[in-house]
């Protein structure tokens, strides 16, 4: 298992935050992208590390790669930090991010 600190920007925001990472998952990744660069006419590619909510271990981060005009590719990322208690509460940060290549 790998921990990754993962940064999300789009020039005006940022977001960083740590996740869980499989061997595994990291290799299919990794492979996904490689066929996902081929595919400039209206291609899409999900990436998963993590998972939402507070009964997993420690944050998420979800992103949409869609090529829709040649050369460009729109990005959307959901990324949620670990929970911890604020108040009586146990909550996480959340971050939506929306940039095109």
């Amino acid at each position: 298992m790998y921990e990754f600190r993962i940064s999300s920007s789009n020039g005006s925001s940022i977001f960083v935050h740590e996740v869980y990472v499989g061997y595994g998952e990291l290799d299919e990744t990794i492979t996904g992208l490689d066929q996902f660069k081929e595919q400039i006419y209206g291609g899409i590619f999900d990436i998963e590390f993590g998972a939402f909510g507070p009964e997993y271990a420690s944050g998420a981060f979800q992103a949409r790669l869609h090529f829709q005009e040649r050369g460009n590719i729109f990005v959307t990322i959901k990324a949620q930090s670990k929970f911890e208690d604020f108040g009586k509460k146990n909550v996480a940060s959340e971050a939506t991010i929306y940039f095109v290549t």
